[in-house]
């Protein structure tokens, strides 16, 4: 078993993926601190893990309070005498209009993202420089990358978790601990409407959403002596939908279709900057699907009607 007897702290038992990983960790033999802000949750999860036999220590903290992110990581080592893998897993994914996103959600998706993520990589950091060894895994989403008009909090906090992971990487390397995030695509637990989840889908080659069960792998990598020369990176479990939005990439657009848009635009508004209309087309048909862009004749007409099926949703 890679994992065997290998102490890994967890720090929320909410998270919609964190049983899958947590279980996953155990069946290859790893024991667990269970960390959650409510009790209960912890104590669930950490039975989880101890019918598969192995050991698990629930603790109820805020971890967003650096007194109490001390305490827990002084209470593990004092339970088992080192931690081997910190998985950091507090982050929240709320979705809201960004004209009527508040303050309080904003800085909620801050002090459960990248302020508890910092308070514990560097309270774990610590230990884990003494031992000279250890892991670190962040669990990210995509919205570091991408984004949309409800991810305002979310891109916000995940891709501070990114950038965050690369510079503790940078720092705890010296000490031989490895820190890297695991990002997570859409998910199947979507709260969405069915249009949303629906528009998700398509956009994902492989035909569905992702699972929990899908990052258990991916986080034993990181997790195990596979990883040890993997520092500082963003593994994306994601079956390249961050690749084939963003800014394009992935996509083939056909350069007919791109010169009549860009024309009939150039004609439509003499004030645009030439530079900003070819970076609009562009942006637009980007974002098209190599097979829309395939089904279509190179003329204005057909670029046309495909950007308007497309974007509006008719098609």
């Amino acid at each position: 078993m890679r994992l065997q007897d290998k102490i890994v702290l967890i720090t929320s038992a909410q998270n919609p993926c964190a049983p899958a990983i947590a279980l996953g960790f155990a069946r290859e033999g790893a024991n667990f601190v269970v960390v959650d802000d409510d009790a209960s949750q912890a104590g669930q999860l950490a039975a989880q893990v101890r019918s598969l036999g192995r050991r698990a220590l629930p603790l109820q903290c805020d971890v967003t309070q650096k007194s109490q992110v001390e305490e827990i990581v002084r209470r593990a080592v004092a339970e088992f005498g080192r931690i081997d893998v910190l998985l950091n897993c507090s982050g929240i994914t709320p979705e809201s209009n960004f004209l009527t996103l508040t303050d309080e959600v904003f800085n909620e998706c801050l002090d459960r993202g990248p302020k508890a993520y910092f308070l514990t990589c560097q309270a774990v950091g610590r230990q884990m420089a003494e031992q000279r060894s250890g892991k670190i895994i962040n669990l990210s989403t995509t919205d570091a990358r991408i984004a949309s008009g409800e991810s305002t909090a979310n891109s916000a906090a995940y891709s501070s978790i990114d950038s965050m992971t690369r510079a503790i990487a940078q720092a705890l390397g010296y000490y031989g601990v490895n820190v890297n995030s695991l990002v997570s695509g859409p998910m199947d637990n979507f709260s969405g409407t069915a249009a949303e989840a629906g528009e998700r889908l398509r956009r994902i080659p492989m035909g569905r959403l992702g699972k929990p069960e899908d990052l258990v792998s991916a986080a034993i990598f990181l997790a195990t002596h596979d990883s040890n020369f993997v520092a500082g990176e963003s593994l994306y479990v994601d079956a390249i939908k961050s690749q084939r939005l963003g800014n394009g990439a992935g996509h083939r657009v056909d350069a007919g279709i791109g010169r009549a848009v860009t024309r009939r635009l150039a004609r439509t508004d003499a004030r645009i900057g030439r530079r900003k209309i070819d970076n609009f087309a562009g942006a637009l048909l980007g974002h098209l699907p190599s097979d829309r862009l395939a089904s279509k004749k190179v003329g204005f007409g057909p670029a046309i009607e495909t950007l308007v099926e497309y974007f509006v949703g008719q098609r």
